[in-house]
């Protein structure tokens, strides 16, 4: 069947957040099961993006922000990111033991930075519901429960308009004829049945897991045939494909694993070893992006999961003669102008960087890109898409316990299009 969205879409933008990693002791669901009764049922949500990065492209730099975001939220259970039919569409389902803390993982999530420019990617759908039933692979298990089941490696759904018939609802217990059926398949995984709440109660949604990408398509159309309730019953959209992400109960975030963690350096090592933060503050020349750092990562909204940064930093006379005054940039535009300076989970010096044309662009924390600029083969700066001319490097660069900094001439700038180039307040 033809991939189907409705004509009512709008365009959100996920900005800047800060998680507090505290919060993840309230983690009690892991491997329980949550049963599914009146007030007591797991929540789940589901969004659709068409995506113009490479959609591969886009679930890393999602998987990479969203899962350990997610995962660290009180009441998680799980988080999975979908391809489908269509490669330029992608879907996000995310699942929570209650409803209080899916609401708060929610309104946490809306402020995280994970992408450039609210025109990059649109969402399509959004969808937002009450699990009523679900079952895992185990057969002859009648568990009316959410628990932490593995997600299989494909995935179909379909989304339905009720139009307020609500006798067209999935049953609030007993099993599913289909899912008799399909725990008779080898490749079975799992099934989920949900109804929506608030602006949503007129829809439901259905997605059902396996390890075969044929199964799954065939059991998505056993459940289309079945999909003709009466004239007022609409599918609204359906999608089959592979699972390119799923977090479940995940404990890997924010603490390492604990053979990375089980030797502590010494002080002698610990004073010789300068975190990249530590040769920001420290170095007399970079006083003004020293301001920025703490402004920006001091924000109430900032929140970025990385183990090693590349840092571009820009020297106090470079603020000067770019017209920036941090004290009247906005905590969100300072966010988004220091992730702008900075690659995560990247050790660049150097000789890491690429002269090559085509090879040569870096996507920063903000997710444009910068290009490095060479001469005779040899790296000697920075260029964003707003500068007229490249931001070369200053002295040596500094190797940390934690990443790299290299000191810059220029304040790197996007493009004066870019959503949030105007917060910076320049002439």
């Amino acid at each position: 069947m033809a991939f189907a969205v409705t004509s009512s879409i709008t365009t959100t933008t996920v900005q800047g957040g800060k998680y507090d990693s505290a919060d993840s002791s309230d983690i009690v669901t892991c491997g329980q099961c949550l049963p599914i009764m009146e007030g007591d049922d797991a929540m789940i949500g589901v969004r659709l993006y068409r995506t113009f990065l490479p959609a591969e492209e886009y679930m890393a730099l999602v998987d990479e922000i969203f899962t350990p975001f997610y995962s660290t939220q009180p009441g998680f259970v799980s988080y999975t990111g979908a391809a489908t039919q269509d490669p330029d569409i992608v879907m996000f389902v995310s699942i929570f033991d209650t409803e209080e803390n899916s609401a708060a993982a929610w309104d946490k999530s809306k402020s995280i930075v994970y992408k450039s420019d609210p025109d990059d990617n649109e969402l399509l759908n959004i969808y937002y519901g009450r699990i009523t039933w679900t079952g895992d692979d185990i057969t002859g298990t009648t568990d009316n429960c959410v628990k932490s089941f593995d997600v299989g490696d494909y995935l179909s759904s379909r989304l339905f308009d009720n139009a307020g018939n609500n006798q067209y609802r999935p049953p609030a217990s007993g099993v599913s004829d289909k899912y008799t059926a399909w725990t008779a398949v080898e490749s079975f995984d799992s099934y989920t049945a949900s109804v929506g709440m608030g602006e949503f109660v007129d829809e439901s949604f259905y997605f059902e897991t396996f390890n075969n990408k044929e199964d799954s398509a065939d059991a998505n159309a056993l459940s289309l045939q079945d999909s003709t309730k009466g004239p007022i019953i609409s599918l609204r959209y359906t999608t089959v494909g592979q699972v390119v992400f799923d977090s479940t109960c995940s404990d890997d975030y924010p603490v390492a694993d604990d053979d990375e963690v089980t030797e502590e350096p010494t002080s002698e090592e610990s004073s010789e070893c300068e975190t990249v933060a530590e040769i920001i503050k420290r170095n007399p020349n970079l006083g003004h992006f020293a301001d920025l750092y703490e402004v920006a990562t001091n924000a109430e909204d900032y929140y970025m999961y990385a183990n090693t940064w590349t840092v571009f930093a820009p020297t106090d006379e470079a603020f000067e003669n770019a017209g920036l005054a941090i004290d009247a940039v906005s905590d969100h535009s300072a966010i988004l102008l220091l992730v702008f300076h900075e690659v995560f989970n990247q050790t660049l010096t150097t000789s890491d960087l690429n002269c090559d044309a085509g090879d040569n662009l870096i996507v920063m924390g903000s997710k444009q890109a910068t290009r490095t600029i060479c001469s005779k083969g040899q790296p000697i700066g920075q260029k964003g898409g707003g500068n007229d001319g490249p931001a070369l490097f200053v002295g040596d660069e500094i190797v940390g316990c934690d990443g790299v900094v290299q000191i810059i001439d220029q304040v790197l700038l996007p493009p004066s299009t870019v959503h949030w180039y105007p917060g910076l307040d320049l002439d």
